[in-house]
């Protein structure tokens, strides 16, 4: 039974009665009067009816009122019928009986305190019972109690604890079973029940330290660390999104700190070590953070236990200065909490109503915290992230982006080439006299066009419409596509061979070197079988297709999104694939809706007959058939709205090749927003810093095309 509850069936044996002696006004009735009544009578200065309660003597003096008490005679006190009544504290904020019973027996006793009152306080009062609360004295190595017991205690603490069970004329229960043991013990350290093995084992062990291996056991287990790291994640309100919103912005990087705290725990970090981290990771890491060591990266990994509050700093339709304030107050919590085991955030507002905490301390802490947690200086989430990579990750970095660009340029080259095809083909419906003018007026940039073209274009929509994200509805040669698309893929998939057997070739000395070079040589079919038993000592030497994924794994997924285009160009001519294929034999089969669109009045055809199936409504084929078509209906559907979702919700800037970071946010925020910037024209443009004229005039009919798009 918790001592709550014990104390509240003494409670009901002995009604309403308190249980102490004597009742002093520091130490029992104070407590009671400032957690409930101080608001309005004496803190910050606020003295309703000229009543101050903060001191006995204030309260016998009384205010407008007269006095509150009656010394020894709680009956005839107005302080005591009031708050009998219900009268006070208003607002259904009743004390309780016993608290009530309290400031009865108070006054029954002569409205004693247990020290001389000063004449006078400041807002920052506190007793010195409140000061010297047992939690904020210094820890007290107390001798291990005696106890006349004959059996061996393992631990010093057990000496305490069964000093306090004989006192209670009890003793300790008969030592639990093995079986039983290390289940207690598997689910305390790791939250997992031990299996039937480690049972046996435990169960068996006839060494005397058999306990002491099996603790060992489980605390080298990598789950202890994910078991009691959650405790203290917990406490730090670890989350993976940023809350605060409806938004609830991801936190994209929030594991690597949840991972940090995993590995302490597993590590065994000293907690002095764990704590320092945390507060003040990158404080212990030298500037500039470039090439970081791994104790480097651990320690400002360690600081995201500073940025677990709830932050609304980086989303939109917030109020920036309360959700900035907000995001420090509750870190204030997090911090206070966790480590000082205290509600430190309560004196936010106004002096805490239980512990010596004023609103001065806190906002002298929260002064501390100012250069990390400064709210006119306030960097969002998005500007809050470091790069943990070396130099040569950087490196490798750059090497790969540059190839995807190539790749990119080259797709971009493609693109170009379909675009003036189907300009060529569209404008064979124009008539002879508009094809030039339609021509020009096409390829003249969006800001550059006359008023006469604008209209030109305008009364021939289907030359106007023209654009990558259109081609889709002029293209009736996708097979065409498809191969010029497989082509680039088969040569960046042959260059990347190439290249991963040039490197491995570098990286090897003479005459080692020209001894493989002529073996490569030499065609794979003359090879003897001595040759090929060399060769196969290097592996890098005859990567293929099928292997490169393990040594140039980025190339290896452009190659497959650039096969898997080529794939999607075919599938949408499935039926001329097929007769150029010479696999027209495969049947093709076309589901059509009836007139009345009726479930069960559709029409199959079928490509191989060319001819027409009628089914019955009830037929189990048709209704397989019905639920094939729905489902990929219903996946088509679903993916062209993810694909709009995306466009939608990316800015246009960001598909503009020599637009940054830095340069997208100067643009917002000379122009107030994107849309300033949509609005805005080249020589506007111009004029911001770091603009120049033809980037403007890109960004200018980037803007445009996708209007017209």
């Amino acid at each position: 039974m918790s001592p709550r509850l014990l104390f509240l069936g003494l409670c009901m044996l002995l009604p309403w009665s308190v249980q102490a002696d004597d009742v002093f006004y520091e130490r029992d009735v104070r407590p009671i009067l400032k957690a409930h009544c101080f608001h309005c009578h004496g803190e910050e200065g606020v003295k309703e009816a000229n009543l101050d309660l903060r001191l006995a003597k204030f309260i016998k003096k009384g205010g407008d009122s007269g006095p509150s008490i009656a010394t020894g005679m709680a009956v005839d006190s107005f302080l005591f019928n009031r708050v009998e009544s219900g009268e006070m504290p208003p607002e259904d904020k009743n004390l309780s009986r016993l608290e009530i019973e309290t400031i009865r027996k108070w006054i029954d006793q002569g409205a004693r305190t247990a020290s001389p009152e000063p004449d006078s306080i400041s807002e920052q009062y506190f007793t010195n019972e409140e000061s010297q609360f047992w939690a904020f004295q210094p820890i007290v190595k107390r001798e291990i109690p005696i106890t006349d017991t004959r059996r061996a205690l393992s631990s010093p603490v057990d000496y305490f604890i069964l000093s306090k069970l004989r006192s209670k004329r009890l003793d300790f229960t008969e030592r639990a079973p093995r079986e039983i043991l290390i289940r207690r013990l598997s689910f305390d350290l790791l939250g997992l029940p031990p299996n039937s093995e480690a049972i046996e084992q435990f169960v068996n062990n006839e060494s005397p330290d058999a306990y002491e291996q099996l603790v060992d056991r489980l605390l080298a287990s990598p789950e202890y660390g994910e078991r009691w790291g959650r405790h203290w994640l917990d406490v730090a309100g670890y989350a993976d999104s940023e809350g605060y919103t409806d938004a609830d912005t991801e936190r994209e990087w929030a594991y690597a700190y949840r991972d940090y705290v995993i590995k302490s725990f597993n590590d065994n970090m000293p907690y002095d070590q764990f704590v320092t981290e945390q507060l003040a990771g990158d404080e212990l890491t030298a500037r500039p953070y470039d090439n970081l060591t791994p104790d480097a990266k651990r320690r400002l990994i360690a600081t995201g236990f500073m940025r677990m509050a709830p932050d609304g700093t980086g989303s939109g339709g917030v109020d920036q200065m309360v959700a900035r304030n907000e995001a420090i107050a509750d870190s204030i919590n997090i911090m206070t909490t966790s480590l000082l085991g205290l509600t430190v955030g309560c004196a936010r507002c106004h002096n805490h109503r239980y512990d010596p905490i004023s609103q001065e301390d806190y906002y002298r802490l929260r002064a501390v915290l100012a250069p990390a947690l400064d709210w006119q200086s306030w960097r969002p989430p998005s500007q809050r992230q470091i790069s943990l990579y070396s130099q040569q990750d950087r490196d490798s970095k750059a090497a790969i982006e540059q190839r995807a660009q190539d790749a990119t340029d080259a797709r971009q080259k493609i693109v170009d080439q379909h675009i003036e095809r189907t300009l060529s083909e569209e404008l064979i419906k124009a008539p002879d006299d508009l094809k030039e003018p339609l021509r020009t007026a096409y390829r003249t940039p969006s800001a550059e066009r006359t008023d006469g073209q604008v209209a030109l274009l305008k009364e021939h929509p289907y030359i106007q419409n023209i654009s990558a994200g259109s081609l889709y509805l002029y293209s009736r040669q996708r097979s065409r596509r498809a191969t010029d698309i497989e082509a680039i893929a088969d040569k960046l998939e042959s260059e990347a061979i190439a290249d991963t057997q040039e490197e491995y070739l570098e990286g090897i000395d003479e005459p080692l070197r020209g001894e493989l070079k002529t073996l490569l040589d030499i065609p794979e079919n003359e090879r003897s079988d001595e040759q090929k038993t060399r060769l196969s000592e290097h592996e890098a030497l005859l990567v293929t297709a099928e292997t490169l994924k393990k040594f140039q794994p980025e190339i290896t997924e452009r190659v497959a999104s650039y096969r898997q285009a080529a794939e999607v160009c075919r599938e949408t001519d499935a039926r001329k694939e097929l007769d150029e294929l010479q696999l027209s034999h495969i049947p093709v089969l076309g589901i059509a809706k009836g007139p009345s669109r009726k479930s069960g009045m559709e029409n199959l055809i079928l490509s191989v007959k060319n001819n027409l199936i009628r089914c019955d409504s009830t037929s189990p084929a048709l209704l397989l058939i019905q639920n094939i078509r729905d489902e990929a209906h219903r996946f088509a559907i679903t993916a062209h709205r993810q694909k709009r979702k995306k466009r939608r919700d990316r800015s246009f800037l960001e598909e503009i090749n020599g637009i940054g970071s830095k340069r997208k946010q100067v643009l917002i925020k000379h122009f107030g927003g994107l849309q300033g910037v949509s609005k805005a024209g080249v020589n506007e443009l111009s004029k911001v810093n770091g603009i120049n004229k033809n980037l403007a005039k890109k960004i200018y009919e980037t803007i445009h095309d996708n209007d017209n798009s």
